[in-house]
């Protein structure tokens, strides 16, 4: 039987490596540059979901089930593309401060596009095989 050797460090960087793509947004009739959310990034994010989950203003928990308020919802988004967003870079404050249907438009067709880009591999070719 062959034996197995360890990765490095450096395949490990070389195998999840932050790669940029150029994304058109449809709203803004406009392109963008992304990238993948490190793992620390998501993390970021999902401690504020989480986090909101616990404070009776953002969430509402009944019979044991949680709902993350709109705000909440809307504040991790902004978070996760303010991430993603190599050009233009913008803090997710400043995306929030966008105003009108389009803008929002906008920040939604990114965020949509970086989880669809960041699934694991797996859970993609099983979604095309389900189509």
């Amino acid at each position: 039987m062959a034996q197995k050797t360890m990765i490095t460090k450096e395949e490990l960087f070389s195998k999840f490596k932050n790669e940029e793509k150029t994304l058109h947004v449809e709203a803004w009739e406009a392109d963008v540059k992304i990238r993948r959310l490190t793992i620390k990034e998501a993390d970021e994010v999902s401690a504020l979901m989480l986090g909101e989950l616990t404070n009776e203003k953002f969430a509402n928990i009944q019979n044991n089930e949680m709902t993350l308020s709109a705000d909440s919802f809307s504040q991790s988004q902004y978070l996760t593309v303010s991430h993603a967003l190599v050009d233009p870079k913008m803090t997710s404050e400043e995306l929030g401060a966008l105003a009108g249907n389009s803008a929002k438009a906008g920040v939604l067709e990114i965020y949509s596009a970086i989880q669809e880009w960041d699934k694991p591999k797996k859970l993609k070719d099983e979604k095309t095989s389900l189509e």
